[in-house]
């Protein structure tokens, strides 16, 4: 993963922000391969949950946020970076007139010397479907339901929120 431009930390903490959102991934993962397969409203909710700060501690991951927090504390460099994911799940309405996203993702980040940034991200969550006779996950998985309409209108956004 490459993290933009804007947001400049180290590698050390780079490092840190990645392992926490392999886990997250990791557990949504797991969550399609155990029991009923939920639906799409269903992940959305579940990786609001994971990544929300106020409620990922509901939750067991290999990496949880608080031990980020921790390990970001403890830097190399001797600096204190201070981040903070609040995630903004988005109504259908909202999804379809304004965001053409399932929910937001904020990130916050403090650090001491390159100050404070606040940035956001539009996610779009879309249901992999498993392959081959077991159904099961993996590189080679299907998505089924690409819709043109859907995509142009996420590029318009896109085209706008670069504009600014």
């Amino acid at each position: 993963m490459k993290f933009p431009p804007y947001l400049s930390f180290s590698t050390y903490e780079g490092s840190i922000i990645w392992r926490f959102l392999d886990g997250v991934s990791t557990a949504v993962s797991s969550r399609m391969l155990r029991g009923s397969r939920p639906g799409e409203e269903n992940l959305t909710f579940l990786l609001c949950e994971l990544l929300d700060e106020g409620l990922t501690g509901s939750h067991v991951l290999e990496y949880p946020l608080a031990t980020a927090k921790a390990d970001l504390e403890k830097s190399d460099a001797g600096i204190t970076v201070e981040v903070e994911f609040q995630t903004h799940e988005h109504q259908r309405w909202v999804e379809a007139k304004y965001s053409g996203a399932d929910l937001g993702i904020s990130f916050v980040m403090d650090h001491p010397l390159l100050g404070y940034s606040r940035r956001g991200v539009l996610v779009q969550a879309k249901r992999l479907f498993g392959s081959g006779p077991s159904g099961e996950f993996s590189i080679y998985s299907d998505y089924k339901y690409y819709d043109e309409k859907q995509a142009a209108f996420l590029q318009e956004i896109e085209a706008k929120i670069w504009c600014l």
